[in-house]
């Protein structure tokens, strides 16, 4: 097999079946399972609260360990907050889920950003139960380095 500029020529390109599937018991996974079939069984238009029991409810049918409405603290300076933002709802030690129910929810990577800076986790979800294409109801944040995450340290001055 002859190279050309670092490149084997020859060499066949891996196809997209051949890269590593998702783990199919991952929370993420789990998650995309559960939003899909709740949209495909109750349909679109409904309060947000109604999918959000839903999910809570198939989240733990699935076995994973899911709280709601999380309040996370945010520190500026030596004043820190205690509930300056709630978590729809939050799955094991690692993921933030963000339930929208808007057509348009657009960009949530600031406040995926925020969230995770913030709370610690390593991974943010955001869940547009209003979207008209499911393939659009799911978007994914993550920390990518260790940096982002800024933890509370000085709890004595929670307001």
């Amino acid at each position: 097999m002859a190279k050309l500029g670092g490149l084997k020529i020859g060499e066949p390109k891996k196809a997209a079946s051949q890269k590593k599937a998702a783990d199919p018991n991952s929370p993420g996974q789990k998650l995309v399972a559960a939003v899909t079939n709740i949209r495909k069984a109750v349909g679109a238009g409904l309060p947000l609260a109604v999918y959000k029991r839903f999910l809570v409810a198939e989240l733990k049918e699935a076995g994973l360990s899911v709280e709601q409405d999380v309040p996370f603290p945010v520190r500026h300076k030596d004043l820190i907050i205690k509930d300056a933002f709630t978590a729809d709802i939050v799955i094991g030690n690692d993921a933030i889920v963000i339930l929208r129910g808007d057509n348009g929810a657009g960009d949530f990577r600031d406040e995926a950003a925020t969230f995770l800076r913030h709370s610690g986790k390593k991974d943010a979800y955001m869940v547009n139960f209003g979207a008209k294409d499911l393939r659009k109801m799911i978007a994914k944040a993550s920390v990518r380095s260790a940096d982002i995450a800024v933890g509370v340290k000085d709890k004595s001055k929670v307001n």
